[in-house]
């Protein structure tokens, strides 16, 4: 998936923030193109089939919330935590 294609997937919350849905895409992992994407604030990537997150997810700055619900993850990267 390209970063243009995620463009089309952000929306933005009555509060003025921009979200990333990537909600219910049978993704296993997290695109690449998702790391391109550093201004965003909240990524929703909820009822996936996601095993783990990369490390590179440090990388985005700006995130304040990450929803994960209903993936397969074990644990998350200490990059976060």
């Amino acid at each position: 998936m390209s970063a243009e294609e995620l463009r089309k997937k952000i929306y933005t919350h009555k509060f003025g923030v921009r979200c990333l849905d990537l909600c219910e895409k049978e993704l296993s992992k997290v695109p690449e193109a998702v790391f391109d994407l550093t201004e965003l604030e909240e990524r929703d990537l909820s009822v996936n089939y996601l095993k783990e997150l990369p490390t590179i997810i440090n990388k985005l700055k700006n995130l304040k919330t990450l929803t994960l619900v209903r993936n397969q993850l074990r644990e998350l990267p200490h990059s976060i935590c």
